[in-house]
Formats: structure tokens, C-alpha cells, sequence
């Protein structure tokens, strides 16, 4: 493995790392100026990381053939419809309360986007 991938599985491990105790420091309103930089620092951190990753994500993309870009849409479209039927059925079912359908659409979309362009990222190129 080349330096760069090093480098973004160490982003990653620092981010995952880094979450419980940014929560923690949030969730008890910690007031100290060490925890209020490093909170600040997460969150620059966090940003580049979602740049950083961006921009191989768009790179990988070129290499992407039209018969996979078929199959990863479809995968997409798929995953996004059943997540979306099981949270709204799931919501509907057990809380008894009016279902906003806007609201139960945002997770499974994350969701489902994540777990399927997750491929781009692990094609070689040709």
C-alpha cells in the first residue's frame, strides 16, 4: 500500500477515534478553551476529510464503466426504495403517529448512497 492510502486509513481511524470524544465534550457542555480547539479542530479535520474524499471520488468516476455505472444506480435505486418502505413502515407501525415522508427519506438516501457509490471507491484503474 502506497503512503496516500496510509494516510486516508489513518484520517478515517482519527475521525472514528475522534467522534466519542468530541460527543462527549458537546454533550456535557465542556468549557475549557483545550476542548473548545479541539472541537474546532475535529470539525476541520471532519471538513477536509469529506473534501479530501471528494475529490477521489470524482477521479475514481472516470474510471467507471457504463455497465457499472448501470449496476450502481440500479443497486442504489433499490437499497434507497426498500430502506425507505421498512423506515416508513417501521414509523408507521410502532409509533402510531403521522408519518412525514420527507423526513423518512433523508436517512435511507444517506444510507443507501453511502453503502453503494462505497464501490467507486474500491475500483481499480484500468
Amino acid at each position: 500500500m502506497g503512503f496516500q492510502k496510509y494516510l486516508y486509513i489513518l484520517s478515517v481511524a482519527l475521525i472514528i477515534l475522534g467522534l466519542p470524544i468530541v460527543a462527549y465534550i458537546v454533550f456535557l457542555d465542556i468549557d475549557h478553551p483545550v476542548a473548545y480547539y479541539g472541537v474546532i479542530s475535529y470539525i476541520i479535520i471532519l471538513i477536509l476529510f469529506l473534501f479530501i474524499s471528494l475529490i477521489i471520488f470524482i477521479k475514481r468516476l472516470k474510471h467507471v464503466s457504463n455497465e457499472d455505472t448501470k449496476r450502481i444506480v440500479k443497486q442504489f435505486l433499490i437499497l434507497f426504495i426498500v430502506l425507505s418502505v421498512v423506515n416508513i413502515a417501521i414509523t408507521y407501525l410502532f409509533s402510531g403517529k403521522e408519518v412525514s415522508f420527507l423526513q423518512h427519506l433523508i436517512m435511507p438516501f444517506a444510507i443507501s448512497a453511502g453503502i453503494t457509490f462505497y464501490d467507486i471507491f474500491s475500483f481499480k484503474k484500468n
